[in-house]
């Protein structure tokens, strides 16, 4: 929807669900990874969370990152709900981005998200690619209505994982 910019975005969402989902197909430990508590207790209970090695990247910090790209999603979503048909999205973004996931990024990749967002679509086109060409018959009411109530959804998943996060102080994971 964004256009080739943010594939490598996408491939990387993607990559970290593959990881997760492999986990919870694993005949031996898959059925540690069947909610997310129970995979961050049997990770912190194996000191499986920090891999020096690489070789197995951690389920509670894969989930950690994409918890984090939920937060944006839910922040930018509610900043697209603001803006007319004719406005940019990329302020939209910018504003998410900046509230969310530049707290974790260094300075480079800041600029380069900001410089990114310049190429993304007016809300329009973004509505138009959501929905494959065709606007709802409710307009920017109805398409509002559905981007709030994904938003709110958003939000409470984020809520109940940052709350788990929270309890098992693995929020600052490298």
């Amino acid at each position: 929807m964004f256009g080739t910019l943010f594939g490598f975005v996408a491939k990387d969402v993607r990559d970290k669900i593959g990881i997760l989902e492999a986990y919870h197909a694993d005949e031996t430990v898959g059925h540690r990874y069947v909610t997310v508590q129970s995979m961050i207790e049997y990770e912190k209970g194996e000191s499986l969370l920090i891999d020096k090695t690489g070789r197995r990247p951690s389920g509670a910090r894969t989930l950690l990152r994409l918890h984090r790209a939920l937060e944006f999603i839910s922040a930018f979503l509610h900043e697209v709900t603001k803006i007319d048909d004719q406005t940019s999205t990329g302020g939209s973004a910018r504003a998410a981005y900046g509230r969310t996931l530049a707290r974790f990024h260094p300075w480079m990749i800041r600029k380069t998200v900001n410089l990114a967002t310049l190429a993304l679509p007016y809300r329009r086109v973004l509505i138009s690619n959501v929905y494959g060409g065709a606007l709802p018959e409710g307009g920017a009411g109805e398409v509002n209505e559905a981007m709030s109530e994904l938003a709110n959804i958003a939000d409470q998943v984020f809520g109940a994982t940052h709350k788990l996060y929270e309890e098992h102080e693995l929020l600052e994971l490298p």
